[in-house]
């Protein structure tokens, strides 16, 4: 019988087992899937509060990564707000999450950056691009102008279509832009005649933005008919994202890159390379170092590279006490005079702005503001008195700064602590100088005093005075005392005498 239950209770037991696991499996199969999805930013102080609003749900951090933990595969939205003056790139967008995924995000001051597309003509009936135009037929003539800052701007564009040295048309559309967007702006145009047209584009945005784009449009004519070559400059030494300009041909063209390229035939053409301003430590400006010159065309493009110059006004300075001959001591209850030079010593002229200020504890010795102008290599000192007034250190700080468009920048500091030491007070008496010291007098002053003066000897007597003081002399005060004795003795004999006159 026993043999007989074995495989029956296998059999059960295999089979117990099977739907378990099958249930397991399908368990685990159905579990949802999360993911972290991290933000880390980039730009912002160290310890600054950001915050990301995702999928409608909003952390904040003081660290550089804010995580979310999100089921997927699902297509999500964020955005990110401005932190004071700061400004996020991206700002928003929509994150596709099947797996943990990485959104980088930089902080940055308001920009703008204006990217401008090659100029073309798009046939209006069907908007295709076309390189050969016919006449009577109408065109939109325009460009594609993007904005890849982090800020909203205004754009102004001056088209302008040239044929032989005379303008055709020219319009001037304007257009707000977002950060990240971009637009076409053009205009309608039909051609009355044959010929090489020049397609110049001006595009300006604020602040203080300008960037050129130019092309050739070919009415009646295969582009490959006319053969043009590109004339490239390229800057060296400005710094990334400064804007510079060059006029080729009296053609004018700005980039905030290093590059500006033209178009142009076989033949000499003149340019002239635009200075740069610039406001930053120290720095005025750039030039460059060859500012006009001729570029020949000859049946290949031509490279012409523009070296950048700084301008550099660097207001050096020194501290020193006139009348002090050590440096770093000086007296308390003392008048002195501290000088202040500033040296330019940049490869630029100048004007400056320079602040002193000298404190001893919590009191301001001194505080003054000049404006002053240096040439290459000039000095300019400022004298100012300096009254030590207690015991404590004065420390004095000098700054200079160099005046810009943009306000005072500055540029150098410099700063000294002087040691106050206890003034030592002296009388002179004659031709000698004697320490002022306190002493006793002594018991039985003189009566005569006698004064010389140099150069001429003076004797002074003062007469005899009272003001003497005498001591008793040691006999007065013995007598005193055998005075005393004797008059108790003769009591106590006067008493005993009574005693006996009584007994009897």
């Amino acid at each position: 019988m026993r043999q007989n239950l074995a495989p029956l209770l296998l059999f059960v037991i295999i089979f117990s087992i099977i739907p378990i696991s099958t249930i397991g499996s399908l368990a685990s199969s159905s579990k949802p899937n999360y993911f972290n999805v991290t933000f880390v930013e980039q730009g912002l102080p160290s310890g600054t509060s950001w915050s990301v609003n995702f999928n409608g749900t909003v952390k904040n951090s003081t660290s550089n990564e804010i995580t979310f933990s999100v089921q997927g595969p699902s297509y999500l939205h964020y955005s990110i707000p401005d932190v004071g003056k700061l400004i996020p790139t991206p700002s928003s967008g929509y994150v596709f999450v099947n797996s943990s995924t990485t959104v980088n995000v930089s902080f940055s001051p308001p920009f703008v950056k204006i990217v401008l597309g090659k100029p073309e003509a798009k046939l209006q009936s069907t908007g295709q691009v076309v390189s050969e135009l016919q006449t009577g037929q109408t065109y939109e003539v325009g460009v594609e102008i993007q904005n890849q800052g982090n800020t909203n701007t205004l754009v102004t564009v001056n088209e302008t279509i040239i044929l032989n040295g005379r303008s055709v048309t020219s319009v001037t559309p304007l257009e707000g832009l977002a950060a990240g967007a971009s637009t076409f702006l053009g205009f309608q145009w039909t051609p009355s005649q044959n010929g090489v047209y020049d397609f110049q584009v001006t595009v300006s945005a604020t602040p203080n933005i300008t960037e050129s784009a130019s092309s050739y449009l070919y009415v009646g004519q295969t582009p490959t008919t006319v053969t043009s070559y590109n004339v490239t400059f390229v800057e060296q030494g400005l710094p990334s994202g400064t804007s510079w300009s060059v006029n080729f041909n009296g053609t004018l063209k700005s980039s905030q890159s290093n590059q500006i390229t033209f178009q142009a035939k076989n033949g000499t053409y003149n340019y002239e390379i635009g200075n740069v301003s610039y406001a930053s430590r120290g720095i005025l400006g750039y030039v460059p170092s060859l500012q006009a010159g001729k570029v020949t065309v000859n049946g290949s493009s031509v490279k012409v590279t523009v070296n950048f110059l700084s301008l550099i006004f660097n207001p050096t300075l020194t501290l020193s006490l006139v009348n002090s001959t050590k440096p770093t001591q000086i007296f308390g209850n003392t008048s002195y005079e501290l000088s202040v030079n500033v040296t330019n010593l940049g490869n630029s002229s100048g004007h400056g702005y320079l602040l002193i200020l000298a404190k001893q504890g919590n009191s301001t010795l001194i505080n003054k503001a000049y404006n002053f102008s240096l040439g290459v290599k000039a000095t300019k000192s400022f004298v100012l008195p300096l009254e030590v007034t207690s015991a404590q250190n004065v420390v004095i700080t000098a700054y200079s700064y160099a005046q810009t468009p943009s306000g005072n920048v500055p540029i150098n500091s410099t700063s000294i602590t002087l040691t106050v030491l206890p003034k030592v007070t002296s009388v002179s008496t004659g031709t000698s100088s004697t320490t002022n010291t306190s002493t006793s007098p002594p018991t039985t002053h003189s009566n005569t005093t006698t004064t010389t003066t140099s150069p001429n000897t003076t004797t002074t007597t003062t007469p005899p005075t009272s003001n003497v003081t005498v001591t008793p002399s040691p006999k007065s005060s013995n007598f005193s005392v055998y005075l005393v004795l004797g008059i108790v003795v003769v009591i106590v004999v006067i008493a005993l005498v009574v005693v006996l006159l009584r007994r009897k």
